[in-house]
């Protein structure tokens, strides 16, 4: 166990300011708290770099963890064999070259962010491996290309990030991608590169906060083949996905149950009435 109240770094030509190995990586654990007013900055590449199991990276608000030598990559650089990796972040993460956030391994990996992740490309990449929930209610960008690029395989990704900064995406689409609601004016969006494979199903996050309507552009520049449903339902409400532009798309909010007279039209209720009636006048129940 490593917190850190202070400053941990490396000369701009070194690299793993704290690196966490072991000789049995599956069974071997650590945890990294990084808190308010804390660095851990490497130099070349590498702030932490882990190649054991059961590790749990915490960067706090106000905690910063940077790499600083000319094209530094990898800032927080996750490799573990099999299980078991967490990473929060709710300060900053950042990189002057690509990739502040590298994962490679494991079926049971989260990342949240609440934070800022940066860099000048791939903030977030999943270079290989599973992992299982990504949350984003933050941001995350960069200079160019995309904020996550995924060549491995994400479960499920809940978005917040939107406005002017959708949330940019490459590589194959998660299982399952959760739009945030926070309001009619604050959601999520996320924008895709054109170069995704899979198939993904999409849908509203747990307590969001949703009211009927039409929210713009919720996901961009994406094929009607990557979607596996356009409707569903949120609550006591219905969502359509609807295409308003080539790879688009609006979610449509409305009423899950409509009330009768939509439903039943004008023309029909004429014969409703009578067949009560005959009920009346027969006496049945």
């Amino acid at each position: 166990h490593f917190t850190n109240n202070g400053s941990v770094y490396t000369a701009s030509n070194k690299q793993n300011a704290i690196a966490l190995q072991g000789e049995s990586p599956d069974s071997a654990s650590g945890t990294i708290i990084n808190n308010d007013g804390g660095l851990i900055r490497g130099g070349k590449n590498r702030a932490i770099y882990t190649t054991i199991n059961n590790v749990d990276i915490e960067n706090k608000a106000g905690g910063t963890i940077s790499c600083n030598g000319s094209g530094c990559s990898r800032t927080v650089d996750l490799l573990s064999q099999t299980a078991n990796a967490t990473l929060t972040n709710a300060g900053t993460i950042s990189a002057e070259g690509a990739n502040a956030i590298v994962r490679r391994g494991s079926t049971s990996t989260t990342i949240t962010n609440s934070g800022t992740v940066q860099a000048s490309s791939n903030a977030l990449l999943i270079e290989s491996g599973t992992v299982q929930t990504i949350t984003n209610t933050g941001t995350i960008t960069v200079s160019s290309g995309a904020d996550i690029d995924n060549n491995g395989t994400i479960t499920t990704l809940e978005n917040d990030q939107g406005g002017n900064d959708a949330l940019i995406y490459d590589g194959a689409v998660p299982t399952n991608y959760n739009v945030i609601v926070n309001s009619a004016s604050d959601f999520g969006k996320i924008t895709f590169n054109g170069t995704e494979t899979g198939t993904m199903s999409f849908g509203i996050k747990s307590g969001s906060t949703v009211g009927l309507g039409t929210y713009s552009g919720v996901l961009q520049s994406l094929a009607e083949a990557r979607l596996s449903a356009t409707t569903g339902t949120f609550s006591s409400y219905k969502w359509t996905l609807s295409e308003d532009s080539s790879g688009t798309w609006d979610m449509v909010i409305t009423n899950a149950r409509t009330g009768y007279k939509v439903r039943i039209k004008k023309a029909k209720l004429s014969s409703i009435a009578t067949l009560l009636e005959s009920f009346n006048t027969d006496g049945k129940k």
